[in-house]
């Protein structure tokens, strides 16, 4: 089911079967179409497989068999419409699982609710669904989800996790808003206690960087935009408990990319500091070069000798360090 295009074989490897399925077989079916990207019945395969368990379970349960949904096959099922961005399908599963554990008002039930891991790998999923969608509608729905999950939650590592996906719907659909969008959740990040790693450092530089501008006074706007990138940059750098990755300098030069930020005041001083963390590497050179015109970039490359620096960046090929 790992393997790509396999789900023609666990079709026939299913309709051979002698005894029913059960959930965890009709779950690595839908694995099996999620990973078969080639094939295009894979949704409508893999929706029918979820349909036809649904009412076997059904047939099941009027006998007096009562079974929890699978969170494995929601999830998988809501991964596979997220990666084509089908919201809607989307949307009716998650609430489909998560209506589940919150139809019921006692007390033991609204804490399975706001505690259970599974309804945050849903909710996971759906953001990620949101984020493909390319629409900005999108990024009010993303958001709901979050603020509520902060206000209900205990677990802040799953928070993380939704706030990390929440700001990649932001980056993926550009708006005037997405700046103040990104100030919320620091603000209730800040108000919940709740420190960023490092894919929430890179995933704030890109959201920041997706802020798009309509008129000469949010053009003012850019500069606060792009200060506020810097600082951003600062406050990771201070931080013991970060580490950069191989991602962090190409989304901050993304974000100033698309700011315009002007290259002697806030570009080429983050350039030196990339190369002081031995993080320069060709993505960082393929964004400078779209930044900067062709005179300021070869100006650059000797001024810093990029063609060494390749050479000799912490993740050359082959070359990576140990985390």
């Amino acid at each position: 089911a790992n393997e790509e295009n396999k789900g023609p074989e666990t079709d026939r490897l299913l309709s051979m079967m002698t005894v029913p399925a059960n959930d965890v077989t009709y779950t690595t079916c839908i694995q099996a179409w999620k990973n078969s990207w080639d094939l295009p019945q894979a949704v409508d395969r893999a929706t029918e497989l979820f349909e036809e368990f649904i009412s076997y379970q059904h047939q099941q349960q009027q006998q007096g068999e009562q079974e929890p949904p699978n969170p494995i096959m929601h999830t998988t099922l809501v991964s596979l419409y997220a990666k084509y961005g089908l919201v809607d399908r989307a949307e009716k599963i998650a609430e489909r699982y998560v209506g589940y554990y919150n139809d019921d008002d006692d007390e033991e039930s609204s804490s399975h609710y706001s505690n259970d891991e599974s309804i945050n790998f849903i909710y996971a999923n759906l953001l990620e669904a949101y984020a493909n969608s390319y629409n900005v509608d999108a990024i009010d729905k993303a958001m709901d989800i979050v603020l509520t999950k902060m206000k209900t939650d205990t677990n802040n590592q799953q928070k993380i996790i939704l706030i990390n996906t929440a700001l990649k719907v932001i980056e993926k659909n550009p708006s005037p808003k997405n700046f103040s969008n990104v100030q919320r959740i620091r603000h209730y990040m800040s108000k919940h206690n709740l420190h960023p790693n490092i894919r929430t450092y890179n995933s704030l530089f890109k959201a920041c960087g997706s802020t798009t501008t309509t008129s000469e006074e949010q053009e003012d706007d850019k500069e606060t935009i792009i200060q506020y990138v810097c600082q951003l940059v600062e406050e990771m750098k201070r931080s013991k408990a970060i580490r950069i990755d191989r991602y962090t300098y190409p989304s901050i030069f993304i974000a100033l990319l698309r700011l315009k930020a002007p290259l002697k005041e806030i570009i080429e001083p983050l350039l030196r500091i990339c190369i002081r963390d031995n993080a320069f590497t060709k993505i960082v050179q393929d964004k400078i070069k779209v930044i900067t015109t062709k005179e300021q970039f070869q100006d650059l490359s000797i001024q810093y000798n990029f063609s060494q620096l390749l050479d000799t960046h912490q993740w050359r090929k082959g070359k990576r360090k140990r985390r």
